[in-house]
């Protein structure tokens, strides 16, 4: 246990714990969901279909989550999320043990695991301000790198882990486990105790009159809808890696091994973010974002697998940092009862920015060539993320006063 974690207040200690099995559970059921695809007699499309669906119902619901993660206790609505999801896993778990798994089931599975994700999902980034409480903006970085860790080492951790129980026992049992995961984390949230605030505008106003206050409020502030928009370019034009990457590099063996380091650079970039706090976050956050062109750049130029993910550890340490960094200033520069909704914007531009990026990484790679997207992408990137950087809304914000709206600094 690191020393910012042991700082940290123990109800935050529960939360982490409780995110840190579910996302484990998560990257475990990641390479499962292939391998089940495969036992059922399906191909790659079939692999994407049934991926595409659960993004499709997270894009669709986004939005409605960030509002009643606002109007809501948020802790309640990640009760209900971790359950959904615990009955859907240990049901396709269950359905593939005993051999009566059909492929439509695990649409449906994946159809109502996407849902109840993009329900919750803008409830994760609100709940945390409730729970640091008046620890300051400093506890609030340093418990947003602590998430950014568990998630970058569960990439690590749980496709490697899957890969032999996937060996060892089928997907199914995989499917069972990461159920229990979602099984964990709810009893760990049921234990955490929040300070007493606001909970949330409970039956206020209609959906729409909801979702129209929140992009005001994104509209409003100009540095975050530069930062949505740099970050949104960021995405685009950063998918061709994930896309081509694993056609190029060498195969899977690989692929693997570059996307292990790139994980290890994602902690990196979370550790980094508690320990280099700049007085103008957005602006070396965003400068830092050059480093995601590397990896885009050794795979254009045929690099071998040792030197493409050293690149690629320099581009997740840039995005774990940006992340966190960007986290932190939503989190106090926004208000609270309208904290969920303003991030769920940001959540369904990344969603939809990726997909886009995947689809047109595919369609160019025949007509411009593998080589011409990568490095077209990675010049695009700094022709983006510098000018971005010294953008004078960007340039204002400094670090954020958790708990309370604070003008950006004139400078």
């Amino acid at each position: 246990m690191t020393s910012e974690h042991r700082r940290l207040s123990p109800a935050f200690r529960l939360y982490w714990t409780a995110r840190t099995v579910s996302l484990t559970g998560d990257g475990l059921v990641n390479v499962a969901l292939v391998f089940a695809v495969v036992e059922l007699g399906g191909s790659a499309a079939d692999i994407g279909t049934v991926l595409g669906v659960s993004v499709v119902a997270r894009v669709a619901l986004m939005l409605v989550g960030g509002v009643l993660a606002d109007r809501l206790p948020r802790r309640r609505m990640l009760l209900v999320s971790e359950l959904v999801q615990a009955a859907v896993q240990f049901a396709v778990g269950f359905l593939l043990l005993v051999g009566a798994a059909r492929m439509w089931m695990l649409l449906a599975a994946s159809l109502v695991y996407g849902a109840a994700s993009a329900l919750s999902r803008p409830a994760l980034t609100g709940i945390v301000p409730d729970i640091v409480g008046t620890g300051g903006a400093d506890a609030l970085r340093r418990a947003n790198a602590m998430l950014g860790v568990s998630q970058s080492a569960s990439r690590v951790a749980g496709p490697l882990i899957a890969g032999v129980l996937v060996a060892v026992a089928g997907p199914g049992w995989v499917y069972a486990i990461d159920g229990a995961t979602f099984l964990v984390s709810a009893v760990l949230l049921a234990l955490v105790r929040l300070p007493p605030t606001r909970t949330g505008n409970r039956g206020l106003g209609s959906l729409r009159t909801d979702l129209a206050v929140g992009w005001r409020e994104v509209r409003s502030r100009r540095w975050y809808m530069t930062g949505l928009l740099v970050q949104s370019a960021y995405n685009l034009v950063t998918a061709p890696l994930y896309v081509l990457g694993p056609l190029l590099v060498g195969g899977a063996s690989a692929w693997g091994t570059v996307s292990a380091a790139g994980a290890v650079g994602a902690v990196a970039g979370a550790v980094l973010a508690t320990r280099w706090t700049p007085g103008r976050p957005l602006t070396a956050g965003f400068l830092l974002m050059v480093l995601g062109a590397a990896p885009l750049l050794a795979l254009a130029a045929g690099a071998g697998t040792a030197v493409v993910g050293a690149a690629a550890g320099l581009g997740m340490v840039s995005a774990a940092y940006v992340n966190t960094v960007w986290v932190t200033t939503v989190q106090g520069l926004i208000p609270r009862d309208k904290l969920s909704r303003v991030s769920s914007y940001g959540l369904m531009s990344t969603l939809l920015t990726l997909s886009v990026g995947y689809a047109l990484a595919g369609a160019l790679e025949e007509p411009l060539g593998a080589g011409n997207v990568l490095a077209g992408s990675a010049v695009l990137l700094v022709l983006v993320v510098v000018p971005g950087a010294f953008l004078p809304s960007v340039r204002t914000v400094g670090q954020p006063v958790s708990g309370s709206e604070r003008a950006p600094r004139r400078g």
